[in-house]
């Protein structure tokens, strides 16, 4: 019997000028390239937070 890992509820990410931040994956709205290695992550609540390509990889890994 083969065990599935479980996907997180939440997620640490770490915007660009605030540090670590702690979200729900469920929240996601959208997320946009704004630029050279920049992503806007947008929220449900309407809050943006500006990461990296490194960052983003890691999220969009565990949303598919």
């Amino acid at each position: 019997m083969r065990r599935t890992k479980r996907l997180p509820e939440f997620i640490n990410i770490y915007p660009i000028g605030i540090g670590r931040t702690r979200i729900k994956i469920s929240h996601i709205s959208e997320i946009g390239n704004i630029g050279d290695n920049c992503y806007k992550l947008v929220m449900v609540s309407g809050s943006t937070y500006m990461l990296t390509q490194r960052h983003v990889n890691k999220i969009l890994r565990l949303m598919v």
